[in-house]
């Protein structure tokens, strides 16, 4: 593995007084075609209004689950289906992790904001290793929950992971990390292994008011992503009759 990316894969925090680089929202417009492409695969299960809930592998995946969950949210929408709810898990920490994932889980489902009589999509960024998602989906298969996997890149490709998760996986594009990966002051997040949910990144940051605007920013661009999959997704779906 890459020394770089095994550094970001172990990083717990992000060091103290980080310089922001407001050029770098570019990184999240770069996730429509790898998210398109996860709409695409999943199109089935999506038309069927099969996912109740859209699950986020915290830091850096935060973005791509708000694109792909709120594309979804449309395309139910459209079918007079209810939309799925969206949530956030910080990613890792092993098996120590996996009971208060599921206690996370069954708390949020008793507050309706987690539907656990449904499937889930697990959305992540990167998948090297599957670690990151290992206790997230142990705690979903303790709880009875069914789930489908996606990522917008990986280092290996669908067979392995359907293989390996013994479930539907589906990757975006590329086996290099995302730009966005790693990237906490665009995700407004920071993730600490032993944590069940993520820590606002702005207070990491020199400025505070400059982190919100950047991640407030990071969120329109990701909302306009999303528009324009759903945008270029309907107009495949009414045009190409074998796009079924």
């Amino acid at each position: 593995m890459n020394p770089e990316v095994k550094k970001r894969l172990n990083r717990e925090e992000p060091p103290k007084d980080i310089e922001i680089e407001p050029s770098e929202n570019r990184d999240v417009k770069d996730l429509w075609s790898p998210c398109l492409e996860i709409i695409y695969k999943l199109r089935e299960q999506i038309e069927g209004a099969e996912y109740g809930s859209v699950v986020g592998d915290d830091a850096s995946g935060r973005i791509p689950t708000l694109i792909i969950g709120n594309a979804i949210s449309k395309i139910y929408e459209r079918n007079g289906d209810k939309s799925p709810q969206i949530l956030f898990l910080a990613g890792g920490g092993g098996e120590l992790k996996t009971e208060k994932i599921v206690s996370y889980l069954e708390e949020s489902a008793a507050r309706g904001k987690f539907d656990i009589g449904r499937k889930v999509l697990l959305v992540t960024d990167f998948l090297v290793t599957g670690s990151s998602i290992d206790p997230i989906l142990a705690a979903l298969r303790k709880i009875g929950v069914e789930y489908d996997v996606s990522s917008v890149s990986s280092t290996r490709d669908e067979s392995y992971w359907s293989n390996t998760l013994k479930t539907k996986a589906a990757i975006g594009r590329g086996r290099d990390e995302p730009k966005i990966y790693g990237k906490h002051h665009l995700s407004g997040v920071y993730k600490r292994s032993d944590e069940v949910t993520s820590r606002p990144f702005k207070e990491f940051a020199k400025d505070e008011n400059e982190a919100q605007e950047l991640i407030n920013q990071s969120r329109k661009d990701a909302a306009q992503v999303s528009d324009s999959i759903v945008d270029y997704y309907e107009k495949r779906l009414k045009d190409d009759k074998d796009f079924k």
